[in-house]
């Protein structure tokens, strides 16, 4: 068992996506400090680690919230509608 799939289940799924955001929120607006000081790798590591928590949690929290019936057509508008706000950073 991976420590954020320990830490979901200790904390709570909401509590877990709210740090996850957070946290990535925070290393978004030190962008430019970490690009200046050379750890932009170590910037980018921790953000996509941070994507992968999101995509594999987000399901189980959407299904405490709305039951599981309902994840797939919820979870298959959440995903595209953010889609094209990303494709002009490419």
């Amino acid at each position: 068992m991976t420590p954020r799939t320990w830490v979901s289940d200790y904390i709570g799924r909401r509590n877990t996506c709210t740090i996850l955001f957070a946290m990535q929120l925070g290393l978004f607006l030190l962008i430019p400090q970490l690009a200046a000081g050379g750890n932009w790798g170590a910037f980018e590591a921790i953000v996509f680690t941070m994507y992968g928590g999101g995509f594999a949690t987000i399901p189980a929290f959407l299904a405490d919230m709305f039951g599981p019936d309902n994840v797939g057509a919820i979870y298959g508008a959440l995903v595209p509608r953010g889609a094209p706000r990303r494709w002009p950073g490419r």
